[in-house]
């Protein structure tokens, strides 16, 4: 009986402190971010005011307040994005991306013809998806304002098989 007194108020303990520092579950549905996180995958994400390259977040949908997305963080204020002959430039850069599947293709692009400005502004984000085919992003519905990004991810529970941390960059 004692054990499982101590086995409750460590468990109580665990979720008061991951519910402070907003860490959460969450169940990702949808294949844009395949093969890095699979559809029905479990993840676990956490509340962050710093935001990084290649970070994987999810945010409110800018173009569905209703709905909420996961992508990766590919442009941060002030980059100039474009992807030319399938290989992404950031302020003139080409940019490796080992996270995607070898056999990806991103279609060509500028970031003004996508989002209608040169570079991304102040306190906003560009996002793709890393299923580059399969993804509603910053692409279609235009930059991500830092107010909406709600977590970001840091490890996936399910499928087993992906179990772990996975590398951002």
């Amino acid at each position: 009986m004692k054990k499982l007194m101590v086995f409750l108020v460590a468990c109580a303990v665990f979720l008061g402190l991951a519910h402070v520092f907003g860490v959460a579950t969450i169940k990702v549905t949808g294949t844009s971010m395949e093969p890095t996180i699979p559809n029905q995958a479990r993840i676990v994400g956490y509340n962050t005011s710093v935001i990084n390259r290649f970070d994987v977040v999810t945010f409110i949908a800018p173009d569905d307040e209703d709905a909420n997305y996961i992508k990766r963080i590919i442009g941060l204020p002030g980059d100039l994005v474009e992807v030319v002959s399938g290989e992404l430039f950031i302020s003139g850069e080409k940019i490796s991306e080992a996270f995607l599947h070898p056999d990806t293709e991103t279609e060509n692009f500028v970031l003004y013809d996508v989002c209608g400005q040169i570079t991304v502004p102040p306190d906003y984000y560009f996002v793709l998806g890393d299923n580059r085919s399969a993804s509603n992003d910053s692409r279609r519905f235009g930059f991500v304002p830092k107010a909406n990004i709600e977590k970001k991810v840091g490890f996936i529970l399910w499928p087993l098989t992906n179990l772990g941390h996975f590398s951002e960059k």
